[in-house]
C-alpha cells in the first residue's frame, strides 16, 4: 500500500482587538517592541511614500504570524533591499515581505546578544512564515523580493 501525505494549507486569520495588546509579546518574547521598530523601518525603506499606517495582525493556522497595512483597496511600489522592484502590490503581500524582513532583522540581533533561545525562536517564526509564503498566489513576488 502507498501512503500519501496529507498536508493542510497553511491560513492566516485576522487577530481580534481583544487579543493585539498581548499577541506579539506573546510571539516574540523581549523583542516585541523592537520587532515592531524593525517592521516599520523596513516598511518606510521599501514601500514607495510610506508615512505609517494602522497595521493588522494575522496568525497562521502553523503558529506562525505576520502583520500588513489594513488597506485592501490600493497597491503599492515597493523596491526590496535586493534591487528588486515591483510597483503594485498589495498591503498584505508588502506585510508578508516586510514581518519577513524585520524578524530576519531581529534573529540577528538576538544572536548578536548571545541570546540564541530567543534567536531560535524568532527563526522559526520565519520559517512558519516562509511556509505560508510558498503558499501565497503571489510567492513569485514574495520570494523575488526577499531573496
Amino acid at each position: 500500500m502507498i501512503e500519501q501525505a496529507i498536508t493542510k494549507a497553511i491560513t492566516a486569520s485576522p487577530v481580534s482587538e481583544s487579543r493585539r495588546i498581548n499577541f506579539v509579546p506573546n510571539k516574540l518574547p523581549k523583542y516585541f517592541l523592537q520587532f515592531e521598530g524593525l517592521l516599520f523601518d523596513w516598511a518606510g525603506r521599501g514601500i514607495e511614500h510610506y508615512s505609517g499606517g494602522y497595521w493588522d495582525f494575522f496568525e497562521l493556522s502553523n503558529g506562525g504570524f505576520y502583520w500588513a497595512l489594513n488597506d485592501t483597496e490600493n497597491h503599492y511600489s515597493f523596491t526590496s533591499i535586493n534591487g528588486y522592484s515591483h510597483p503594485g502590490l498589495s498591503a498584505d503581500v508588502i506585510g508578508i515581505i516586510v514581518t519577513l524582513y524585520a524578524l530576519c532583522h531581529l534573529a540577528e540581533i538576538a544572536h548578536t546578544k548571545g541570546d540564541e533561545g530567543h534567536a531560535d525562536t524568532i527563526i522559526k517564526h520565519y520559517y512558519k512564515l516562509r511556509d505560508f509564503a510558498s503558499e501565497h498566489s503571489e510567492a513569485g513576488v514574495i520570494f523575488r523580493a526577499i531573496d
